[in-house]
């Protein structure tokens, strides 16, 4: 994304709206600018973002129907 966006090609939002956890929007843009990896890994960590599991159980959590939030339920 950084080597399209130098050529000028990219086009960037000025506003973020679909973020509704405090902190989160700015940890999107922290993490597409490339600036601050290792803080960004952290928030998201912090929040309970950051899920470990088997890769079938992933699928089987991305596909089932249920809880779709990590809030809701995660994989095991």
């Amino acid at each position: 994304m950084q080597l399209i966006s130098r050529a000028g090609g990219a086009i960037e939002l000025d506003q973020l709206h679909r973020f509704r956890v405090p902190g989160e929007a700015d940890a999107s843009l922290i993490l597409r600018d490339g600036e601050d990896n290792r803080a960004v890994f952290d928030w998201y960590r912090d929040k309970g973002r950051i899920v470990a599991a088997t890769y079938d159980a992933m699928c089987e959590w991305s596909s089932t129907p249920g809880p779709k939030t990590w809030a809701e339920g995660s994989p095991r």
